[in-house]
């Protein structure tokens, strides 16, 4: 009698410790933590090189490639594909290989423009302005939207080498 009830508890003791390992096993993963992009920055207080990371924007929904030109990829509005704006107020592209911005403003007020396509990029990538100030990029104007500032590296509003514009 005490020999069946040994056994019998030990078969309840294995099957509760298979169940419980098959829940600890069945329990999800942690969440993956942020793969955006790491970019080289200069650093002020040291003078050599870092690097910054940003939010994982390539996988956003709103970043949609340049079907033209492989690795690289406009970020938020973009001029082709089921989804394109028709008449977009500024274009933001960025090159994988280089991890260089392009952001060309393409209306009037050129200085509200800016501002509006400096914080969507600011908050796509999660950064600070100073770091946003490090990043390799240009703003610039086509002459057909304003020939007094065409050929100028506008920079960002809150950057200490931007142009001052006119809101």
């Amino acid at each position: 009698m005490k020999k069946a009830l040994l056994g019998l508890l030990s078969i309840i003791l294995f099957v509760v410790v298979v169940i419980g390992l098959l829940i600890l096993m069945k329990k999800p993963a942690p969440p993956a933590t942020n793969t955006g992009t790491s970019f080289p920055i200069a650093s002020s207080t040291t003078g050599g090189q870092q690097t910054v990371s940003t939010n994982s924007f390539l996988n956003n929904k709103a970043v949609a490639p340049d079907t033209d030109n492989p690795g690289y990829y406009y970020v938020g509005y973009h001029p082709s594909g089921a989804d394109a704006t028709n008449d977009p107020p500024y274009l933001i592209e960025y090159i994988d290989q280089t991890k260089y911005f392009n952001i060309t403003i393409l209306h009037e007020p050129i200085g509200e423009t800016r501002v509006a396509a400096e914080t969507y990029l600011t908050n796509t990538l999660g950064l600070t302005q100073e770091q946003m100030c490090s990043l390799n990029y240009t703003v610039y104007v086509p002459n057909s939207v304003s020939s007094s500032y065409s050929g100028t590296n506008l920079g960002f509003s809150f950057c200490p080498s931007a142009v001052p514009l006119p809101q």
